[in-house]
């Protein structure tokens, strides 16, 4: 058995050293236990409503040697990787168009109604909805032509 130290690497670049380290068989073993820690450091942080700040795992043997880092991409489920760089998956094209057509209601509404409290209520209520798609189905950002409902544009249109 080897001992392994499983220093964390903070994203402000600091490292916190593991003091004791560990013996495992070998150095996928010791990865494995890095990946598992930093599973549980994500959740921990999740649990606790507070920013996760290691960056990495980083692997050293007995001498200080860095043989590996285990980033923190390394503990995320491959999945939600994939929804993370593919967000328009997580919204069926029927929501979608759901979605769209309830903010276009809402600012026809808006259009049709006299009172400036009532144009504002409808505009944040289409804003809403246009909130709820993701970003990702036009270059911008923002949705194609789609104004964001402000008190101000809704009473300078009175």
């Amino acid at each position: 058995m080897t001992r392994y130290y499983l220093h964390l690497r903070e994203f402000n670049g600091d490292v916190v050293d593991d003091e004791d380290g560990a013996e495992f068989p070998s150095l996928a073993a010791a990865r494995a236990d890095a990946i598992l820690a930093m599973q549980d450091l994500i959740g921990d942080a999740t649990k606790q409503g507070a920013e996760l700040r290691t960056e990495a795992i980083v692997i050293a043997d007995e001498h200080g040697t860095r043989l590996a880092a285990v980033p923190l991409l390394a503990a995320v489920p491959t999945q939600l990787i994939g929804l993370l760089k593919r967000p328009q998956q997580v919204l069926p094209v029927d929501r979608f168009e759901e979605y769209s057509r309830n903010a276009d209601e809402c600012r026809g509404k808006a259009e049709n109604t006299l009172d400036p409290d009532d144009k504002v209520s409808w505009l944040k209520l289409a804003d809403a909805w246009l909130q709820m798609l993701p970003s990702t189905h036009s270059p911008s950002g923002d949705l194609a032509g789609r104004p964001k409902a402000t008190d101000e544009d809704s009473k300078a249109s009175h």
